[in-house]
């Protein structure tokens, strides 16, 4: 199941990839392993502490996805008189535990576009904390197969303006730049760009409307 899926997977993106590409660029949450069961707990805690009467359902969770932390806790400071800073360091912490747990794993497709691209810089691009990225992916083994870790938090921009203006926050065309991504929300944005956008479907996305140039399955059962 493992290599048929990642081969495949290689298969597919070698007929829409040039020579002119020099950098994938990836999303952490629910993009390269199956962490967004354990994001949504994380937040799920955190707002429930906040409105101890109220349950926080999936359906709200999606919601935020795309979303950074401070924009979530500071759209929630608007219905209640909260601490933002507290809030988030508290749903750090909770994630921090969660994504330790041993059944987050690494999409079965990353290995093998480990084994395929050597001669690309891998980034990611994510609105996780940047420590937490650090100690997940040390605790998984994939660290050093990354160049760089870009966390909104830390630049302080968003999201959307980081990928938007990414000559000017790396040097890269958007031209030479392949985005792995599981928000339909950053997708549909980042294609519309001119980025080559490869969806990461799971079972938090599976019913969105992407804009994709590819999509990868990772749902139960990894097709």
């Amino acid at each position: 199941m493992k290599n048929k899926m990642g081969k495949t997977v290689i298969e597919k993106l070698k007929k829409i990839i040039s020579k002119d590409y020099k950098v994938l660029l990836f999303d952490f949450d629910g993009t390269l392993l199956n962490s967004e069961p354990k994001h949504f707990l994380a937040h799920k805690k955190t707002i429930e502490e906040i409105f101890p009467k109220e349950k926080f359902t999936f359906e709200q969770f999606k919601k935020f996805i795309g979303h950074n932390d401070e924009e979530i806790y500071g759209y929630i400071s608007q219905f209640s008189n909260i601490d933002v800073k507290e809030k988030i360091d508290i749903k750090k912490r909770y994630s921090l535990e969660l994504l330790k747990e041993d059944d987050v794993k690494i999409f079965d497709y990353f290995d093998e576009i480990v084994k395929n691209f050597k001669n690309l810089e891998f980034v990611i691009v994510s609105n996780q904390d940047e420590h937490i990225i650090t100690e997940v992916l040390k605790i998984k083994g994939i660290y050093d197969c990354f160049s760089k870790i870009v966390s909104m938090p830390q630049v302080r921009i968003n999201k959307l303006d980081y990928l938007r203006d990414l000559k000017q926050n790396t040097g890269y065309e958007i031209s030479q730049a392949m985005l792995f991504e599981d928000s339909a929300r950053v997708v549909n944005y980042c294609h519309d760009l001119g980025y080559k956008t490869i969806a990461v479907i799971n079972n938090y996305n599976k019913n969105d409307d992407f804009k994709a140039d590819l999509t990868i399955d990772c749902t139960d059962g990894e097709k």
